[in-house]
Formats: structure tokens, C-alpha cells, sequence
């Protein structure tokens, strides 16, 4: 039995629905993604929306985004930003498999994009064009891409940078899911790491 056009044209939108929930697209999506984090980095990486401080106070309550005691923003447990940011990092896992995405893009018509790696790279890219940041981060992504860890004072050494400089730099890169820290020495995340480790070294190196 053939399929109507209809449906496969809704077959199609709810794809690409899909796709554009991601935070890549989405600006919505891109600020439950960068949570937890205090509301001031939140408006130095997107200043459009505190622009209605109003509409601002009323977009937090609708989305289920609390303030925890040390006034970082978080997704309350329950709350809209909670569930979209878990059907939001299940759907990575999806578009990180080539077979899936062959599947979809099938299903489609059209050739999809690995929605995952391009929020890597808006995320790395975020990091990089930071004017205090940038030159530190890209020495320290590709340390990171080329070790399994890295020293604090590894890092002093690797980027040329104050002291300063690094500990902003290992919080920033810590909040924005490229590293993790414990014990005085800084990582990838595995899944970074085994999945995405040659992309990020090539997206900092050109």
C-alpha cells in the first residue's frame, strides 16, 4: 500500500521539526542547553533574550527555569526545559549514527545534518570568538584533543596564559560540556572524545 502524499509530507515536517528544535537552530533550545549557568553568562552569549526583562521573567517560570542558592539558572526537575533538554540529548544519540541519519534522509528525501556535532561547533565556536579566551581555548582544545588529560599547570604552560585566564577558561570549557575537571586535571568527555575528537581538532585548527 502507498503512502499519501500528505502523510509523507507530514512525515517530512516532523523531521524537520525535529532538526530544528536543535540548539544550533534554536535559540529557545540553545539557552536549556547551556544550563546550568549564572544568569549573566547566560546574557553574554545571548543578549536577545534579556532584551524584554518582563517577557524574560515570565519565559523562565513558563519554561521551568530556577534559580539554585548560588544564583546559577538550572531546568527544575519536571519543568518543559527539563524534558526537552533529555528528548533533546536523545536525539543526538540518534543523529550521531550514520546509519540513522542514511535511514531519515531516506525516509525524507533529503540529506539530514548531524544535529549533535553542529552544536559542538557552536559551542567550541562560542568559546573561541571570546576576545579573553580565544587564543587560551584553542591551545587547550587541542591539548585536550591530543591527550588524554591535562595538568591546571599543563595548561599554564600549553596556552602561554595567566593564571587567571586558565581558571575562567577550565570553568567555561567545563560549563560548556567540552571538558571535565577533577583533582587538579582537565579531560574530554568520553563521548566527545570517542566520537567527536578529529572534528573538534580540525574546527580549532583552521
Amino acid at each position: 500500500m502507498k503512502l499519501g502524499r500528505d502523510v509523507k509530507e507530514e512525515v517530512r515536517r516532523f523531521v524537520n521539526a525535529i532538526i530544528e528544535l536543535s540548539p544550533s537552530r534554536n535559540t529557545i533550545s540553545r539557552l536549556i542547553m547551556l544550563l546550568p549557568a549564572g544568569e549573566d553568562e547566560v546574557e553574554e552569549v545571548m543578549p536577545e533574550v534579556f532584551e524584554d526583562f518582563d517577557y524574560w521573567g515570565v519565559l523562565k517560570s513558563a519554561l521551568g527555569i530556577e534559580r539554585l542558592y548560588d544564583g546559577r539558572l538550572t531546568c527544575s526537575g519536571g519543568g518543559l526545559s527539563y524534558i526537552v533538554r533529555d528528548f533533546i540529548a536523545s536525539v543526538f544519540k540518534v543523529f550521531r549514527s550514520e546509519a540513522a541519519r542514511s535511514a531519515l534522509s531516506a525516509l525524507v528525501g533529503e540529506i539530514l545534518p548531524n544535529i549533535e556535532r553542529e552544536w559542538i561547533e557552536a559551542r567550541v565556536n562560542m568559546l573561541l570568538s571570546d576576545r579573553r579566551l580565544g587564543e587560551a581555548a584553542k591551545a587547550a582544545l587541542l591539548a585536550l584533543c591530543e591527550r588524554d588529560s591535562v595538568s591546571t599547570e599543563d595548561l599554564l604552560k600549553i596556552t602561554g596564559a595567566g593564571e587567571d585566564v586558565v581558571v575562567r577558561l577550565v570553568d567555561r570549557l567545563v560549563k560548556l560540556g567540552l571538558a571535565e575537571a577533577s583533582d587538579g586535571r582537565v579531560s574530554m568527555p568520553v563521548e566527545l572524545r570517542e566520537n567527536y575528537r578529529v572534528y573538534i581538532k580540525r574546527l580549532v585548527s583552521r
